[in-house]
């Protein structure tokens, strides 16, 4: 489903994303992912985000919208970001 690790030396947070998710999942993403966004932003003040998207197929509407609002709370903190993604758009 997912795996977050914070490269300390160029102080990007990596997302590694995969499957299809029900509200349960993306409830354990967002515990990770925050938890994450807090330890990585703690010494770093802004930082850097890659997130590796190529496994993840469209979600429903409803882990759509989720993702949609995290989105808009935790971008305040990443100065950069880039979502690679497993087709062309």
């Amino acid at each position: 489903m997912f795996d977050i690790w914070f490269d300390k030396t160029s102080a990007i947070l990596h997302l590694t994303l995969s499957g299809h998710w029900t509200a349960e999942d993306f409830a354990q993403f967002q515990q990770a992912y925050a938890a994450a966004l807090e330890e990585a932003t703690a010494n770093n003040g802004s930082i850097g985000l890659l997130s590796d998207s190529r496994e993840i197929p469209v979600q429903s509407q409803d882990v759509a919208s989720r993702f949609s609002e995290l989105t808009k709370h935790s971008f305040a903190r990443i100065a950069a970001s880039a979502i690679v993604v497993g087709s062309v758009l």
